[in-house]
């Protein structure tokens, strides 16, 4: 087949067959592309024709012509047109581009001829559109010119297998990028890990760039070429500059650069190379010598960090070396075929084509590098969740155990409170219990004074003796003995109380007088302060209101916590108090007259479904601030020693517990009032 004929002129005349183009220059396709780069005008056009001697054998086979450009042109066949790609027009914003989808192919099939000697196949060729995008893009006229090849074997096959390689590779890879950017950007908003976002806008670039250097899947266009001249290296470029920053901090380790010169290598670089894209093309040595250099640069980089990954024998270093050196190795691999292949005849797009490995390539530069980080994520976050279900063992070992060791100085706490409560009692007790053991022993010692002046008085002789005097001694006596039998029962009823008192209970409610119930703990917790208080006097004074009904209650509960606040008040009538002991004076703090004789109010008042018992003191208050703390437990405003703080917190449990409450009225500087309020149907205990 004799090589194609070419002219610049457009005349339709030279779509005939006959017409003689004897005087056109010939040349094969690349070089009437280099002789035409530098003379084409806008309204100029390119008419090429191709002289075919056919026989026998030419007509036994279909022919195809395969016509693929950015430009349009019209195929004429023996001076009829065949078919046309786009719309050629010498009007810029008439002409209508080519654009090949997967239905659209850019080939045509040669109808059955009528056997000639030969036929003239014409091309009418609109070089508009390519030298457009060599002004823009220098050196890549002849890469957009016309390929049109005649072939007597259908391009279908090879067309539709491409399309569905690229099919597969975009969609296949798109979907597992998306994947992993989901699976990212849930862990970067749940743990808020700078590695997560990092990984999320590598896979969202590699996603870009998959979709631009595959322009073609949505249609073999100028923009499509634009597209992918003009971002697909600096994309990429990109993505492996990311790569030591990445793997840096996976790793843990320093990057060589601050993140402000990084982020300034970065703009530099991209800058450099779309300039170079812009000024010089992409076919220049210049472009692929800033294009290798930054990338030797960023292996460079990655290497420097593995190499001090495995002297620190850091974790997984095997696989952040796998994932971001193995791309580049790839591509720089490749590269060096490419260029080796054009001195040894070897086209390695083909050869991967026809091995099927070029869909393979593709998918593991673009994938690996997502999946393999994030497989290298999820070990972390194993082992991370491995090591915190162990520490959680072993926190909710030392927490149980801290547990019984609280419950356990809780009990003790609360035992000391109780028998902090009950040497309260005791020493009230043994206070009340004095003055019927003094009447006994008093009363005891002067009947036996007076039984001895019976014995002598019966002693003496008849005439002596006086009956008189010896009755009058013997009444005497027996009124002692009766006094010393009342004083004991009183003794004996004082000693009972304090047994009720000290036993644990069963929680048992009877039938309970609760003004009896008052003053009995009233009168202990006064003798109680006043053993231990001499020099203080304080009025007691009551109100207790006769129309109470009795109450079902666990007796000494209840007692404990009159005994409880009646404590607290003539401790607080110590701290202002007309005393004869100086250290009991306030007098800085006082806010009311010194001289004044203290009071403990004691009172109850029936309010139909509920009894309310009142206790106040006149002692300085409770500041605002420590109002709400009060009934918390271990909170206390005695010094220490003299308090455990659970006094008033069990006190707040007892009654809630006889489904009651408790509550306070104080103001600072001049009383506290408490109030307890029982109801008279109270819940099971």
């Amino acid at each position: 087949m004799k090589q194609w004929k070419f002219s610049i002129e457009d005349n339709p005349e030279f779509a005939n067959p006959d017409f003689d183009d004897s005087s056109w220059p010939s040349s094969n396709i690349e070089g009437f592309m280099d002789s035409l780069s530098s003379v084409m005008a806008w309204d100029q056009f390119v008419w090429l024709r191709l002289t075919i001697q056919t026989d026998s054998s030419f007509y036994a086979l279909p022919w195809w012509i395969y016509y693929y450009s950015v430009s349009p042109g019209e195929i004429y066949l023996d001076g009829k047109l065949l078919t046309a790609f786009g719309h050629p027009s010498p009007d810029s914003k008439a002409e209508v581009s080519p654009v090949f989808y997967a239905n659209e192919p850019p080939f045509v099939m040669l109808p059955i001829l009528e056997k000639k000697e030969k036929i003239v196949l014409a091309i009418r060729w609109s070089a508009h559109k390519t030298i457009k995008i060599s002004k823009m893009f220098p050196g890549t006229f002849k890469e957009y010119g016309p390929n049109v090849v005649l072939k007597s074997t259908d391009f279908a096959p090879t067309w539709y297998d491409d399309i569905n390689q690229s099919y597969l590779r975009v969609f296949f890879g798109a979907g597992l990028l998306l994947l992993v950017m989901a699976i990212q950007a849930f862990s970067w908003w749940y743990t808020g890990n700078s590695l997560n976002r990092g990984i999320f806008f590598v896979s969202l670039f590699l996603l870009i760039h998959l979709f631009v250097s595959h322009p073609h899947i949505f249609g073999y266009s100028v923009n499509s070429i634009l597209i992918d001249t003009l971002l697909f290296n600096p994309l990429f470029l990109l993505l492996f500059m990311f790569f030591p920053w990445l793997a840096s901090s996976m790793l843990g380790l320093p990057f060589p650069l601050s993140n402000q010169k990084f982020i300034m290598l970065i703009v530099i670089a991209l800058s450099s190379l779309i300039v170079t894209v812009l000024f010089v093309g992409t076919t220049s040595w210049g472009y692929w010598v800033l294009y290798l250099g930054i990338m030797a640069i960023s292996l460079g980089w990655l290497i420097q960090i593995i190499v001090k990954a495995y002297k620190l024998k850091i974790k997984y270093r095997g696989i952040v070396a796998l994932t971001y050196i193995t791309p580049i190795g790839i591509v720089l691999l490749a590269f060096t075929i490419q260029v080796l292949g054009n001195y040894f005849n070897f086209d390695l797009n083909s050869f991967l084509q026809e091995n099927n490995l070029f869909t393979l390539l593709i998918i593991s530069v673009y994938v690996a590098i997502p999946v393999l980080t994030t497989f290298y994520i999820a070990r972390q976050n194993i082992d991370l969740l491995s090591n915190l279900s162990f520490m959680v063992k072993e926190r909710t070992y030392d927490l149980e155990k801290s547990l019984d060791e609280l419950k356990s100085t809780q009990a003790q706490l609360i035992q000391s409170e109780k028998m902090a409560s009950l040497g309260e009692l005791t020493s009230g007790i043994a206070h009340e219990i004095q003055n019927p053991l003094n009447f006994v022993n008093n009363f005891s010692e002067v009947s036996s004074e007076l039984m001895e002046e019976v014995k002598s008085e019966r002693l003496k002789v008849e005439g002596e003796r006086d009956e008189s005097i010896e009755a009058e001694l013997l009444n005497d006596v027996a009124q002692n003995l009766e006094k010393i039998n009342y004083h004991g029962k009183r003794a004996d009823a004082i000693v009972k109380s304090m047994l009720e008192h000290s036993k644990t209970g069963s929680g048992t409610k009877e039938l309970t007088d609760i003004n009896a119930l008052a003053v009995e703990y009233l009168n202990l917790a006064y003798q109680s302060f006043k053993s231990k208080n001499t020099g203080i006097d304080i009025e007691l004074i009551t109100d207790f209101d006769p129309s109470l009904p009795k109450i079902e209650l666990v007796r000494p509960e209840i007692g404990k916590v009159l005994l409880n606040i009646l404590n607290n008040a003539f401790y607080a009538c110590t701290l202002n108090s007309h005393s004869t002991d100086p250290s009991k004076f306030d007098i800085q703090n006082s806010t009311f007259d010194i001289q004044k004789k203290p009071q403990v109010t004691l009172s109850t008042k029936n309010s139909g479904n509920a009894i309310k018992i009142s206790i106040s003191d006149t002692g300085p208050g409770i500041p605002d601030a420590i109002k709400a703390k009060v009934f918390q437990p271990f909170f206390t405003t005695k010094p220490t020693g003299q308090g455990t703080g659970l006094g008033l917190s069990l006190s707040y449990d007892i009654v809630k517990a006889h489904g009651g409450e408790i509550t306070l009225r104080s103001e600072a500087g001049n009383e506290t009032e408490f109030f307890i309020k029982l109801p008279v149907k109270a819940p099971s205990y």
